[in-house]
């Protein structure tokens, strides 16, 4: 059976990102501050968190690292889906925890699902 998912994100095109891993199956929910997602994760325990690095009141970065330095949620799996893609920001996400940065400049629809069956089993 195919995971739950948090999609952090305040970007509009985010509905059609989650219809797109709806329809492939998954349960999604979408957070658009970090600060909203962080209690949603410790709540709902979502398989995979995906998360853009732009967000209003706390950043992917600092989002990232709140899920991995809390014990409760460390092992929650994230993938960063940004539009920023500078390479030093994706260095820093994966050093954080980050299994995966997808650039949201190379989207075509499946690249999202295909990038989340990578890490949910």
């Amino acid at each position: 059976m195919p995971g739950k998912i948090l999609l952090v994100d305040p970007d509009p095109n985010n509905q059609s990102f989650a219809a797109e891993l709806t329809q492939a199956g998954y349960e999604v929910q979408v957070s658009n501050t970090g600060t909203d997602a962080l209690p949603k994760i410790r709540l709902i325990k979502p398989d995979l968190v995906i998360s853009e690095l732009t967000l209003p009141k706390l950043n992917g970065l600092d989002m990232i690292r709140a899920i991995k330095e809390n014990p409760s949620t460390q092992n929650t799996k994230i993938l960063v889906f940004s539009s920023l893609a500078d390479q030093e920001m994706q260095e820093e996400a994966k050093a954080l925890g980050a299994l995966e940065f997808l650039p949201k400049s190379v989207y075509k629809p499946g690249i999202l699902t295909q990038a989340v069956k990578k890490h949910l089993p």
